[in-house]
C-alpha cells in the first residue's frame, strides 16, 4: 500500500498552538544556495500564524537587515537580528 505523503499544495497550512514559537534560524535568499525564501514571506506568514517574533540568520552577511526592518514593521512581528558566521583557524 502507498501511503500519500505529499500534502495538497492549495491546502493553506496553519499554526493551531496555544503557545506560539519563535523561530530563531531562518535563511533569507541573501544566503546563497541556502535561503529559498524572501524576508517579507517570512515575517508575512510569521503574522499570519500569530509568532511574535521572527529571526533572520542569513550566512556571513547581513545585507537583508533593512528588508528586514521594514518587513518587521509592516506585519507587526517583532525583527531579531543575527548572522551565521564561519570561523577559520
Amino acid at each position: 500500500m502507498v501511503i500519500h505523503f505529499f500534502r495538497n499544495r492549495n491546502e493553506e497550512r496553519i499554526d493551531s498552538s496555544e503557545e506560539k514559537r519563535v523561530e530563531l534560524h531562518a535563511h533569507s535568499k541573501m544566503s546563497t544556495m541556502d535561503g529559498v525564501c524572501t524576508v517579507d514571506s517570512y515575517f508575512k506568514q510569521a503574522s499570519k500564524w500569530g509568532h511574535k517574533a521572527l529571526a533572520i540568520t542569513d550566512h556571513e552577511n547581513v545585507q537583508a537587515f533593512p528588508e528586514v526592518q521594514e518587513a518587521s514593521k509592516k506585519y507587526g512581528v517583532k525583527a531579531l537580528y543575527g548572522c551565521e558566521m564561519n570561523m577559520i583557524d
